[in-house]
């Protein structure tokens, strides 16, 4: 047996696949090692157990992370697996690479991934040729739930949001500024937390003033990490995410605007890393 995971600052996919018993998903919080703890790990290691141990033996682990573009990165998250499958080969890789061998397979295009957190890449026959910085929540992320999140959240508290508008969010979420100040400056996850607001844009899209601050924030996506590719439109774009999946159609107003089709939108790449398990030339088997 095998397990994939496509893991996010939110939540990570696990997906446990035998030749006799099939493919069962399961889902925990995300395991983004610039934010986990060993506590947190403790958690998720919990609600993997029943499977492990109900299971055929877990010969290879195979995970695609967000943060995991250092060494550091990737060194934490693999001591933190080797805890659940001692007896594993563990493969760990961002969450970038995953998407593109999960769209492209052993073909070329641009990848992006809109989820809680941003990031995009040129790709061509298993390999990343040219990535963009991500540089996390607090410097870019262009396009992503938290950036989404972080607008509203910042219209609502400066009293420039509409006040019917302004009524729903205050309904939704009935905290005073200090509460909001103290989960983006004192708790842990902040990303995660600007990303909660994210589905209140979604609910309210169609809302005039929403519709505008979406169009910014995506069109600050392709003018920070997609147009800045030479030749971006030469290449199919793919996007990978939650944010990408539930926003279609705003992000392909926006495309347009830049004479880009968008090829292919999936919620998590998890499904083409299963599909493409046979294919020896792939990232996934080294």
């Amino acid at each position: 047996m095998i397990v994939i995971a496509d893991s996010g600052s939110t939540k990570t996919l696990w997906c446990f696949v035998s030749r006799n018993m099939g493919i069962t998903k399961v889902h925990t919080s995300g395991m983004n090692p610039n934010f986990i703890t060993k506590t947190d790990y403790n958690i998720i290691n919990q609600t993997l157990l029943p499977y492990i141990t109900n299971f055929d033996p877990i010969e290879n682990v195979y995970f695609y992370g967000a943060g995991c573009g250092t060494q550091n990165g990737k060194d934490k998250i693999k001591q933190l697996l080797q805890k659940t499958f001692a007896n594993a080969y563990i493969s760990v890789e961002t969450d970038m690479l995953g998407a593109c061998i999960g769209s492209c397979g052993n073909a070329s295009g641009i990848v992006g991934i809109l989820g809680t957190g941003s990031n995009s890449c040129l790709y061509n026959n298993g390999t990343i040729i040219q990535n963009i910085p991500a540089l996390g929540y607090t410097l870019c992320d262009e396009g992503s739930g938290n950036h989404i999140g972080k607008l509203l959240l910042k219209t609502y508290l400066r009293g420039f949001m509409p006040s019917d508008l302004c009524c729903d969010f205050k309904n939704k979420y009935p905290y005073d500024t200090s509460y909001f100040l103290d989960h983006l400056y004192n708790q842990p996850f902040p990303n995660r937390f600007l990303a909660s607001f994210a589905p209140f844009a979604f609910e309210h899209r169609q809302h005039p003033f929403v519709g505008q601050l979406l169009h910014k924030v995506f069109q600050s996506f392709f003018e920070e990490q997609i147009i800045c590719y030479d030749g971006y439109n030469d290449y199919k774009l793919h996007l990978v995410g939650s944010v990408a999946y539930c926003f279609e159609n705003e992000i392909a107003k926006v495309a347009k605007e830049y004479g880009i089709t968008i090829t292919s939108i999936e919620q998590s790449p998890i499904d083409g890393l299963i599909s493409l398990l046979s294919c020896p030339y792939l990232p996934l088997f080294i």
